[in-house]
């Protein structure tokens, strides 16, 4: 664990160092962060213009909830995004075989080597954005309310990483589908609507997308105090488990992996 942790540290102060070369990037790609962030309030600003509630959520909650959602797939996209665009090219090129050479994890390296630091003003104007919510409308958060909220956001992030890697992994025995990736944003998108959204849907659907949408619906309920143990144990269990099963099938994939030499 420690030699990762260290490598990991490494891996942050190199791409650091591309930030600072490249700082017209990191202001154009940041705008561009904030921009869909505002899109995401403005889009819920417009689906709730007209009413007072929503599947039981009011307007400030589901703007609440938008904020979240900003930030819990900013750090995804920080931390993870980038690795996963990566990923189809690697394998489908052959650079595979190299990063399996080295005498490290490869699934960690391939997870944690780049870092999209330009995401950091969209993760930073979310948190400003509920705060000034919670504030302006008298919501009183305790703090063992907002440890409750950060662990339920880290698992919600571990499930992300782990449907993502499991997803990719396919990538081992088909190369080409390197829209993969399109279709993981879209499924990603919607859990940024209250779980509540999605019961009338067929049952199959729900229990597909239930997952997802706990992920942010359940931090954000943490906040007002309505979360309840059956989600929390749901969103727990099914992190937990997928992420071994990730490791699991990484490791499955790669014995029948035939690298670019062979």
């Amino acid at each position: 664990m420690k030699k990762l942790l260290k490598l990991w540290l490494a891996l942050v102060r190199i791409n650091f160092s591309n930030f600072i070369i490249y700082r017209g990037n990191f202001w154009g790609t940041a705008v561009v962060s904030l921009g869909w962030a505002v899109f995401s309030v403005v889009s819920m600003l417009l689906l709730i213009s007209n009413v007072t509630l929503i599947f039981g959520w009011t307007q400030v909650e589901l703007l609440i909830l938008t904020g979240v959602y900003s930030v819990i797939a900013g750090l995804f996209h920080i931390f993870f995004t980038a690795n996963f665009w990566h990923m189809p090219r690697i394998i489908h090129l052959g650079q595979l075989d190299g990063v399996l050479l080295k005498p490290v994890n490869s699934q960690f390296l391939l997870s944690v080597r780049y870092i999209n630091f330009p995401t950091f003003p969209r993760v930073i104007a979310a948190v400003l954005f509920i705060f000034y919510l919670l504030s302006s409308n008298n919501i009183e958060v305790t703090f063992l309310q907002w440890i409750y909220f950060i662990v339920l956001s880290l698992f919600g992030l571990l499930l992300f990483y782990s449907v993502w890697y499991i997803f990719m992994t396919i990538l081992l025995w088909q190369s080409h589908l390197t829209n993969l990736t399109d279709l993981l944003f879209r499924v990603m998108d919607t859990a940024k609507y209250p779980k509540e959204m999605y019961e009338n849907l067929g049952q199959y659907i729900s229990i597909f997308l239930l997952p997802f949408v706990l992920t942010i619906t359940l931090p954000t309920k943490v906040l007002f105090g309505r979360a309840s143990f059956a989600d929390a144990s749901i969103i727990l269990v099914v992190s937990v488990c997928l992420f071994f099963f990730s490791k699991f099938f990484w490791r499955y994939a790669l014995r029948h992996y035939t690298s670019a030499s062979s």
